[in-house]
């Protein structure tokens, strides 16, 4: 194996085991408000919300999907709670709660 091929072996994400892929809808893919991982960190928001209360994923388990850290993740959900586009809320267990709630900016 020569030494850029151990490497890249070396760098594998590693995808938690109920992550199937990524959609990411029109609306978001096409808008010129987000910058690429916030069109990603929104796509996984809407994909990880399964009662339609928000996701409750955590910033490790976008971390882990992204190949980035949980800090640059909690950075780019801030900035786009910030900017309008999340609402993020703590329930009783501690345990957040993120909705998407510009749906007018992503056409959703």
């Amino acid at each position: 194996m020569q030494k850029h091929e151990r490497k890249n072996c070396a760098h594998k994400m590693e995808l938690p085991d109920d992550f199937a892929g990524l959609w990411i809808p029109s609306g978001i893919w096409l808008s010129r408000s987000f910058s690429s991982w916030d069109k990603v960190i929104l796509s996984l928001i809407l994909q990880s919300d399964h009662d339609g209360r928000g996701s409750a994923e955590t910033n490790r388990y976008f971390a882990k999907i992204c190949g980035r850290s949980p800090q640059t993740i909690s950075r780019r959900i801030v900035s786009l709670v910030k900017r309008g586009y999340l609402s993020s809320t703590i329930e009783r267990n501690n345990s957040r709660r993120l909705t998407i709630v510009n749906h007018h900016h992503t056409n959703l």
